[in-house]
């Protein structure tokens, strides 16, 4: 069903659910319910660090920020982090096969996958040969929470055009007793999932430990998944005001297409991710403290094509494209805090180097590309930021600057102002101005390929955005979150012929787009133990040159049954409109899970649940390449454990 015949369907269940609360008194929430839901939205407690690099209250944050919590990705049976992404108005995540364990690019308000930043602990994850990040290599086991930077994040993060994903993993433990969990699931295609966490403290070291294997047979490809991952976590107390830290882990992924009919190649791929972290806190008195980080990523990929006898000898090489990549860095921060500021100054350096090699079969090299290309660029960069939180007239502002320099294409200034007001005990409003960039993918800068050359001549893509929203809840029964953004894009990346090699193309600077759009997000009270989550994000591209304009929009709806400790439902509808072509309206059904889990008490301080979720319920089909379909309705079960 085309995302036309969808549009107003989807509008007209969440208007009448909606209204049918706050028409009502028929229906009055629960007296508990009713108080579960006024700590959900505003709570004093609840921090954001990606904003400034250091924690402050949501309340305080002019940047639109959205929270994914550890509690929030167990209740989805979430398997990996793009799924959780998957769900957040504004994030635009497309899958290639939506199976355990398929590859997937995130992308921010309409941006590209290589204008978002992602990190684990601090760790930058994006490939320095693409600049995208493939979060298969991060076990979502891990995670205490996600906080997404919608639009540009420059002015904390350096080259960060389209935003951040910012990953927290779960802390060490304070108790000589460990405490975990373990949890594993099956379903049909021998698929599995099993993890395992504790967290205590031995002595004065605190640990949090985690391992995970996961695996899954794709019968629609004749494809597999296989991914194993290790984390550990330790922090010492070395005297009081001095606590030191380690945190690193390994994770092994082999997502195998299987049969790709269209392109007649069966496709692998293998990835594998090594990183670790020294990092230190001291207090430097009573108002002033410091942060010192060095982190080492060493991060592989392979991808590989083999024909199936359309073009050549079955199981013959076609390409296979190796990039090892070591990205080494330090971190650096100052936080004052004097009376009625935050004032946070930083410093970040970064070494990249990259190998690589493209091997490629018959077919290629009957079109003039070598046997075999190698390369080996390296790059350096470094910035310093400053920013500050502070109160003046009831409004909260952060004005902040960073300034960047990269080994290759020089020097950039990201200024930023937020403006956050608090209006009554339940309304907020903000805004945010913001400049940010991109840098060009080291490939594209001096490494090249074997049908692109590269150029040293291209510059950082730039951005200039404005963001202003309102988050309320001033409605009774109703959470409301409104946010209209405005990204003006210059210097973009795009490929022309290159002047160096006859059939090869590289990057250059070409013309500016523009994209314009809104979110907006509801959640009423519980009503008998049942809520409604309703989130819209939608983005009009404006291009300009080859007037390639487009629509994009999302459309998330949950209805969501909570008994607190107990019991939990919930049947979740995820709907995206990329604007590909007429084609698209056969594969853009919206697509439908079923997730419940039963919590049992096994025996003392040990707790168990059961749990049942049904992928695509409904026999949806929602992907953008017809080589890589989504799977139809597939049912796990499982057991977690608590201690």
């Amino acid at each position: 069903m085309s995302s036309v015949r969808w549009f107003p369907h989807l509008l007209s269940v969440a208007a009448l659910l909606c209204s049918g609360v706050l028409g009502g008194g028929w229906c009055p929430a629960w007296a508990g319910d009713q108080a579960v839901f006024e700590r959900m939205y505003f709570p004093g407690e609840t921090l954001v660090e990606a904003p400034t690099r250091h924690p402050k209250p949501l309340s305080q944050t002019a940047e639109n920020v959205t929270i994914i919590t550890a509690e929030q990705i167990r209740d989805m049976n979430a398997h990996t982090l793009a799924e959780a992404l998957n769900r957040v108005p504004g994030v635009f995540v497309e899958f290639f096969g939506a199976d355990l364990g398929s590859l997937s690019l995130t992308r921010i308000q309409g941006s590209r996958e290589e204008h978002v930043l992602v990190l684990v602990d601090g760790i930058p994850w994006n490939f320095l040969s693409g600049g995208n990040a493939e979060t298969l290599t991060i076990p979502v086991g891990v995670v205490d929470r996600i906080e997404v930077i919608k639009g540009p994040a420059s002015s904390a993060w350096g080259s960060s055009l389209g935003g951040v994903i910012n990953v927290i993993t779960k802390d060490v433990g304070r108790r000589p007793r460990p405490e975990g969990s373990g949890s594993v699931s099956y379903g049909p295609g021998t698929t599995l999932d099993a993890r395992a966490e504790a967290a205590g403290r031995a002595g004065r070291l605190g640990y949090y430990l985690y391992g995970g294997y996961q695996r899954a047979e794709w019968e629609r490809t004749h494809g597999s998944f296989r991914n194993r991952a290790a984390y550990a976590k330790f922090s010492l107390p070395v005297r009081p005001g001095l606590r030191v830290g380690f945190m690193g882990g390994y994770a092994e992924a082999e997502p195998e297409s299987g049969h790709l009919v269209g392109q007649g190649v069966r496709s692998e791929d293998d990835l594998h991710a090594a990183f670790g972290t020294i990092m230190a806190d001291m207090d430097l008195g009573e108002r002033l403290g410091a942060h010192f980080a060095a982190y080492r990523y060493d991060h592989r990929l392979r991808g590989t094509g083999y024909e199936d006898g359309t073009r050549g000898p079955t199981g013959s090489l076609v390409r296979e494209v190796r990039f090892d990549e070591v990205s080494e860095g330090l971190r650096a921060r100052l936080v004052w805090s004097p009376e009625g500021h935050v004032v946070v100054l930083g410093v970040d350096y970064d070494h990249g180097r990259l190998d690589q090699t493209v091997e490629s079969g018959p077919v290629f090299q009957s079109r003039g590309t070598p046997a075999r290309f190698t390369s080996s660029p390296e790059l350096d960069r470094w910035g310093v930021y400053l920013n500050d939180t502070f109160s003046v007239a009831g409004w909260s502002l952060t004005p902040g600057l960073r300034y960047d320099e990269h080994s290759v294409t020089g020097p950039i200034v990201s200024p930023s102002f937020g403006a956050v007001r608090r209006v009554g005990r339940q309304t907020v409003v903000r805004a945010t101005a913001a400049r940010g960039f991109s840098s060009p993918p080291l490939s594209e800068l001096s490494g090249g390929g074997a049908s692109t050359d590269p150029n040293p001549d291209l510059e950082p893509e730039k951005i200039w955005s404005i963001q202003a929203g309102v988050e309320t809840k001033a409605i009774p029964f109703l959470w409301v979150k409104a946010t209209g953004f405005w990204h003006r894009l210059v210097d973009q990346r795009v490929a022309e012929p290159s002047p160096d090699t006859e059939g090869n193309v590289r990057k250059v600077n070409g013309e500016g787009a523009t994209r314009a759009g809104m979110e907006l997000e509801l959640e009423t009270a519980p009503v008998l133990r049942t809520s409604l989550r309703w989130g819209l994000g939608y983005v009009d591209h404006d291009q300009e040159g080859d007037g390639d304009d487009r629509e994009q929009y999302t459309f998330d709806v949950a209805l969501v049954h909570r008994w607190p400790g107990s019991f939990h439902g919930e049947l979740a509808g995820h709907f995206v409109w990329w604007d590909q072509g007429p084609d698209e309206g056969d594969r853009n059904d919206p697509i439908w899970d079923l997730n419940l889990w039963k919590r049992f008490r096994v025996g003392a301080g040990v707790g168990m649940e059961a749990f049942l979720t049904a992928h695509n319920l409904f026999q949806g089909r929602q992907y953008t390449d017809p080589d890589r379909p989504n799977p139809d309705r597939w049912v796990e079960v499982g057991l977690r454990f608590s201690f």
